[in-house]
């Protein structure tokens, strides 16, 4: 559950960012932005699939 108040709050921000950057008239800064908050999603979800792996492992005795 907290991963989807993670993500939605990264798409807030990224929508924040995004029009002061383009009333900036800072195209390339958006894109970076953009790439870096992906890549954040995808450490956390990377991180909350390894746990739940970890889990399984632990309650089926794999």
């Amino acid at each position: 559950m907290e991963i989807a108040f993670t993500i939605l709050g990264l798409g807030a921000l990224d929508a924040v960012i995004t029009g002061v950057l383009k009333e900036a008239k800072q195209q390339n800064k958006i894109i970076f932005v953009r790439i870096s908050m992906y890549l954040t999603v995808a450490i956390i979800v990377l991180v909350e699939v390894s746990k739940l792996i970890n889990y399984a492992r632990m309650v089926f005795g794999i």
